[in-house]
């Protein structure tokens, strides 16, 4: 078979921020930063230990826990 055209494609890849905020095996820095993995984790068992309330409890902590986060950590409302 012969290609009746050529292409060419570049992939570029860069770390621009502290090293620390990386996986140690992520070469490229396509995988989430450390912390915002590990605060994923974390919050997957924040909302296993809600779900051990009632309802109504877990939706009152549930919304705490939230406001705590908009105000820490976003800078645009949602």
């Amino acid at each position: 078979m012969e290609a009746l055209s050529f292409g060419v494609a570049v992939n570029i890849f860069w770390k621009n921020l502290d090293d620390k905020l990386y996986d140690k095996k992520d070469v490229y820095g396509n995988k989430d930063l450390v912390p915002a993995a590990n605060a994923d984790r974390m919050l997957i068992n924040i909302i296993k230990q809600l779900e051990l309330l009632p309802q109504d409890y877990r939706d009152f902590y549930g919304r705490q826990l939230i406001n705590k986060i908009k105000k820490k950590c976003l800078t645009h409302e949602i």
